[in-house]
């Protein structure tokens, strides 16, 4: 090939070329603009030819390239740097752009030139920029995903992000990179996780999730499940771990078990309290009668003693009495008399379990009623006086027997968490030196009950968040983390405030005020005037499916009253229809076939004021009917079992 063909074919390539190829004298005017060139600054090549260089530059440039060019010239080099530079173009339009040049330098006819290979590289620096942007977001993410991430290799932690750090309970990333990472595995499953690991770097296939447990720094056990892969990272295989913390979730299933058992145990003591109470009434009754009857039969055994020995003189009769078992009988009638009487004190006792049980097993969370505070806490120290009595003593200041309009239900859950609370806080075992005490007063219009402990106290930092769900100081299986969020809320409902006093090693005081109730309204009688006021001695009609209790009652009124029994509702029915009145009907409320409530209802048609003269009894399982029946009429209930002289005084009330 010939110079000059060789020269056309080297003008070709470069005229054809991807790359914008610009020519320079030494004078730094333009020779030469191939087509790339053209499309790059976007000028035809008869607007730069002949013209400066620095037309394709900024401004800001073109004093730095004279410069740069003036000191090449002095300094006499025949080349150039030949390794890419970037610098800053500029088209016709005035855009500018980012471009790498390649410089070379050569001489013709003893003049020197220089050449520039361009290159438009402002779209691979925005892919280079978003990819960096893309990298750092990729980052951000991980380090803030709720997820603990971990890259591992030959058994050590490469990168943790803080969410692991976080979990495993570290203050930086750095306190676990490079450390092994089977140190935080429970030593359990050490041997599981090795293996685990061995074969995902031979296979290079995921495993299926698997539950683990990690050992925090300060030695507690956190349960997570752990998806894992192989990666590249830093040019070496490795694996990558992410870690969902399942303590959480273990802990709200654990509790919601615990709640389910709860409302099952609930549920479980309505029906008991209910069953109990039946035959705790006539037995109540009985045991009352009986206690009657021997008070009745001693008066006359004392004065038929008394008359024997007048007519036969002391020796005699002393001796009849003696030989006739007449002595023995009355010391027998005063035995019975104790008997009856302890009887009778354990069936209130058995009444008063049962009233607590009702009391924190009803089912409704919304009803309302003026409650004596005193009585309400009385209640809760039974049901929690096992917790306290082996721990501290037990102190009662009550000033006063305010009432609160509130609910009896969730009011006794209340002060049962703060009590059991107190006692919690107490270690077992040295009741004589430790003390709970309920403090009870009125202080401007609110009622005010504190609950006194001298245990541990609360640390400080704890303090802010002893409200909070789930958050607890106990051991994971002693505590739910739910009683004083409990206690928050039922405080909240009611209109009222709690407030926290505590001091390590001291003790605490938990503060709860309530508004004060306002005062009731006069009741107004309860019964019509369809017969004429009743005498002394009054129809009375019991209405019960349990024959004991109608027999029980019979006996308890039948001296002062004329007493009708029925079984069923139905019987009361037909009476009715007869023509038969009674001044007041004792109506069981839950009867089987037709209740108490289906016959008040058939009654206030048949005889709306013999609906009007029903005492509803209940055994303190309600329905959702029951309980809104119950709201709705204004006849007077009472609950089984009662107290047999009360009955009767409220009889006789209600007789008017």
């Amino acid at each position: 090939m010939t110079e000059q063909a060789g020269k056309s074919l080297f003008q070709q390539v470069i005229e054809h070329s991807t790359d914008a190829v610009v020519l320079m004298d030494d004078a730094g005017l333009i020779t030469y603009f191939n087509r790339a060139a053209e499309q790059l600054f976007r000028y035809d090549r008869e607007q730069v030819l002949g013209r400066p260089l620095t037309m394709l530059m900024p401004e800001a440039l073109r004093e730095k390239h004279r410069k740069a060019l003036a000191r090449h010239h002095s300094s006499k080099r025949n080349t150039v740097p030949g390794n890419p530079r970037r610098f800053q173009g500029l088209r016709s339009d005035g855009e500018m752009f980012q471009a790498e040049i390649t410089l070379s330098q050569h001489t013709d006819n003893g003049r020197l030139y220089f050449a520039g290979t361009i290159r438009n590289i402002s779209q691979q620096l925005r892919a280079q920029r978003a990819l960096m942007r893309s990298e750092q977001n990729f980052r951000t993410l991980i380090e803030k995903m709720p997820e603990a991430v971990a890259v591992h290799r030959n058994g050590r932690f490469l990168y943790v992000n803080s969410t692991m750090v976080h979990l495993l309970g570290y203050d930086s990333q750095e306190e676990l990179v490079g450390e092994p990472v089977l140190d935080i595995v429970h030593p359990d499953e050490r041997q599981i996780v090795r293996k685990r690991i061995s074969t995902m770097m031979l296979s290079g296939e995921p495993p299926p999730p698997l539950e683990e447990r990690f050992i925090c720094r300060d030695g507690t056990v956190v349960h997570a499940e752990v998806v894992a892969m192989t990666i590249e990272y830093e040019g070496h295989p490795c694996i990558l771990a992410i870690g969902r913390d399942l303590t959480e979730r273990k802990q709200i299933t654990a509790r919601m078990m615990q709640a389910d058992r709860m409302i099952a145990m609930g549920m479980l003591a309505a029906g008991v309290a209910h069953e109990i109470n039946n035959p705790l009434t006539y037995v109540s009754a009985n045991i009352h009668f009986a206690l009657e009857s021997l008070a009745a039969m001693r008066p006359f055994l004392d004065s038929l003693g008394a008359d024997l020995r007048q007519r036969l003189g002391d020796g005699a009769a002393h001796e009849l009495l003696a030989s006739s078992g007449f002595r023995a009988a009355l010391d027998s009638v005063d035995d019975s008399s104790d008997v009856l009487g302890e009887a009778r004190e354990g069936s209130r006792r058995i009444r008063d379990i049962v009233r607590d049980l009702k009391t924190f097993s009803r089912a409704d969370d919304t009803r309302q009623e003026s409650l004596s505070v005193r009585e309400l806490i009385e209640s809760t120290i039974n049901m929690a006086f096992n917790e306290i009595r082996h721990r501290a003593r037990l102190v009662k200041d009550y000033s006063q027997d305010p009432r609160v309009l509130g609910n009896s239900s969730r009011l006794g859950q209340l002060f049962l968490n703060l009590l059991v609370n107190a006692a919690h806080s107490i270690p077992a075992g040295d009741a004589a030196h430790n003390e709970i005490r309920v403090v009870l007063y009125v202080h401007e219009n609110e009622v005010v009950v504190e609950i006194r402990d001298t245990g541990k106290g609360i640390q400080p930092r704890h303090m802010p968040r002893l409200f909070e769900p789930f958050f607890t100081t106990k051991p994971m299986g002693q505590g739910t983390g739910l009683g004083l969020y409990v206690c928050h809320r039922v405080v909240k409902a009611h209109g009222g405030t709690i407030e926290i006093e505590s001091e390590l090693g001291q003790g605490s005081v938990f503060r709860v005020k309530l508004p004060l109730a306002p005062e009731s309204p006069p009741t107004e009688e309860p019964f019509s005037s369809e017969t004429t006021p009743s005498p002394s001695r009054a129809r009375l009609l019991i209405v019960d499916d349990e024959p004991m209790i109608l027999r029980g009652l019979q006996r308890l009124f039948r001296d002062e009253h004329e007493v009708a029994l029925s079984k069923t509702a139905r019987e009361v029915l037909g009476k009715i229809r007869e023509g038969q009145r009674f001044d007041l009907i004792l109506c069981d409320l839950m009867m089987p076939e037709m209740s108490g409530i289906q016959l008040y209802e058939k009654l206030r048609d048949l005889a709306p004021g013999q609906a009007e003269r029903m005492v509803f009894m209940t055994g303190g399982a309600f329905t959702p009917r029951a309980r809104e029946f119950l709201d709705r009429v204004s006849n007077p209930q009472v609950e089984k079992p009662f107290d047999p002289l009360k009955l009767r005084a409220m009889v006789k009330d209600w007789m008017g």
